[in-house]
């Protein structure tokens, strides 16, 4: 890699050094006026030193995109041989998941009716309950209406 593009700035640093080695009152219009205007004529080395750089970048940018592209387009052959072993295994995977779901879901369905028949129990063995009251609350709690009784024990 060159940078010798910047030497060229190295070299002139002295010469801005001496021409920028003061510090005038800038409170005063002579002082203000002078501070800026060393400032406008040396600015545009900023400017060079950017371009020199884009244009020492340049190269290098160009072949990263290149290494980019090469690398895109294998990695695409190679994941499309790949994708279906992915899809296979992902497959087997999911079944696996949703059957163990099913299951968990069917323990909780079951739970949930050991509950509900517990409750229905206690709704119809309850002495202070009249018959009709324990009738419609058997039926709100089958059809999902009541989801939770608490009894007070006595």
């Amino acid at each position: 890699m060159d940078l010798a593009i910047f030497d060229q700035f190295e070299t002139g640093l002295a010469n801005m050094e001496a021409a920028c080695n003061f510090i005038p009152d800038a409170s005063d219009n002579d002082g203000y006026e002078a501070s800026k205007r060393v400032y406008l004529d040396n600015r545009k080395v900023l400017k060079a030193i950017d371009d020199a750089h884009k244009d020492a970048k340049k190269p290098y940018l160009e072949a990263g995109r290149l290494v980019d592209k090469a690398k895109n387009e294998i990695r695409a052959k190679v994941e499309a041989i790949l994708s279906p072993h992915k899809l296979a295994y992902q497959a087997v995977d999911n079944a696996q998941k949703n059957k163990e779901q099913a299951a968990l879901k069917a323990s909780r369905q079951a739970d949930a009716e050991l509950d509900l028949s517990a409750a229905i129990n206690k709704v119809i063995a309850s002495e202070e309950l009249s018959s009709d009251l324990a009738v419609y609350l058997v039926a709100a709690i089958r059809a999902g209406n009541i989801k939770h009784i608490q009894f007070k024990e006595q």
